[in-house]
């Protein structure tokens, strides 16, 4: 079964960077902005790689902040971040079940923000957001290609420290929930 994944081109000239070489790209014009569409040529790839997913607490801010990159995590260590651990795995590579994993940050407010929809990527980045990079894809079902277990990531926001948190632990996420987190959803499916 083919998907269709839909990829945001911010201006005709910058193009998001995604694994190019599986996918055929048609672009089309809506207003204001420019979309590729990206349909996998093979429907699924064995041996899907994985890679862990850093949860790091700044002492400071209050911000909950996440990296598929082990270098980055280590180095914020000792500033005023703490490494809270590994929230689990996510994917290398897209996959026919895959969601891309944006991470952004708002300089204005010293924030950074995970999504895995391309209209909320749009939306944040009408709002000061700039986008960092792709964290990696998570699963869009319990499907996974690597054989793994998967969990849900549920995404909970604090209105009063302006903080979103990820997690694949639906307790923490209950515990979130009753220390003045509202839940947001799940944003897809991590390795266990």
């Amino acid at each position: 079964m083919n998907t269709i994944i839909l990829n945001l081109k911010l201006n005709k000239s910058k193009l998001l960077k995604y694994n190019m070489k599986k996918y055929l790209f048609t672009s089309f014009v809506l207003p204001a902005l420019i979309f590729t569409v990206a349909a996998p040529v093979t429907a699924y790839t064995p041996g899907v790689s994985s890679v862990g997913l850093y949860r790091l607490y700044n002492i400071q801010t209050g911000e909950h902040f996440y990296t598929a990159d082990y270098a980055e995590a280590f180095a914020l260590r000792g500033t005023n971040y703490v490494i809270e651990g590994v929230e689990g795995s996510i994917f290398r590579e897209n996959f026919y079940n895959s969601i891309p994993l944006y991470r952004l940050y708002n300089s204005s407010t010293d924030r950074h923000f995970y999504t895995t929809s391309d209209v909320e990527l749009a939306i944040v980045i009408k709002q000061g957001f700039m986008l960092e990079r792709r964290e990696g894809y998570l699963a869009s079902t319990t499907d996974s290609p690597s054989g793994a277990t998967l969990a849900n990531l549920y995404r909970l926001y604090n209105r009063i420290t302006n903080d979103h948190f990820y997690t694949k632990n639906p307790s923490e996420a209950d515990a979130a929930a009753q220390s003045g987190y509202t839940r947001e959803g799940s944003m897809g499916y991590i390795t266990d």
